[in-house]
């Protein structure tokens, strides 16, 4: 799922001590590009800072926009808003490597940072556990469908348990909870 593009590229390296704004829009090819099992387009506008002191980068970036992804309860498309922010510390090294969530070790020799996975990571850290409409926005007929699997494989396990003796002990205790 690695994603790079030049278009997402910071040249650290080349930069004043000071900040600089950045700002990048992040649709539909974006998202595309990252083959993302969680998102499958969107509209977001990220806008942002990029502080040098020394070798060190400071890197603040606020999101805004929105993602389409698909409903956990009946796998309808979904539109979730996007409202939050990050931020990504940089500092030079000899090689790659991740420190932390939050801090990046760069090769200084190249001296470039591309954002492409860091931004997506960020976005769907912001989205909630469970992706769904809210209560009566799903699609019917798939609720309708789910609801007549899942209603009939409990009896199925019910009469399964009864049937088979190594279940008999646990269908009688739930016999003497209800």
């Amino acid at each position: 799922m690695e994603y790079a593009s030049n278009q997402f590229a910071l040249k650290l390296k080349t930069l004043s001590e000071s900040k600089h704004p950045m700002a990048f829009d992040l649709d539909d090819d974006y998202f595309e590009a990252l083959e993302s099992p969680v998102i499958s387009g969107g509209s977001v506008k990220m806008r942002g800072t990029v502080e040098r002191v020394g070798s060190v980068f400071t890197i603040e970036m606020d999101f805004m926009g929105e993602v389409r992804s698909t409903c956990d309860r009946c796998l309808a498309p979904l539109l979730l808003p996007v409202n939050t922010n990050a931020r990504l510390i940089v500092k030079f090294g000899e090689e790659y490597r991740e420190e932390s969530e939050e801090i990046i070790v760069i090769s200084e020799r190249e001296g470039v940072v591309d954002l492409s996975w860091q931004m997506y990571e960020f976005i769907v850290l912001s989205l909630p556990m469970q992706r769904m409409h809210p209560e009566g926005e799903c699609d019917p007929e798939m609720i309708s469908v789910m609801n007549r699997y899942s209603s009939g494989s409990q009896t199925e396990f019910r009469e399964n348990a009864v049937a088979d003796p190594r279940w008999a002990a646990l269908a009688s205790l739930k016999e003497k909870k209800d």
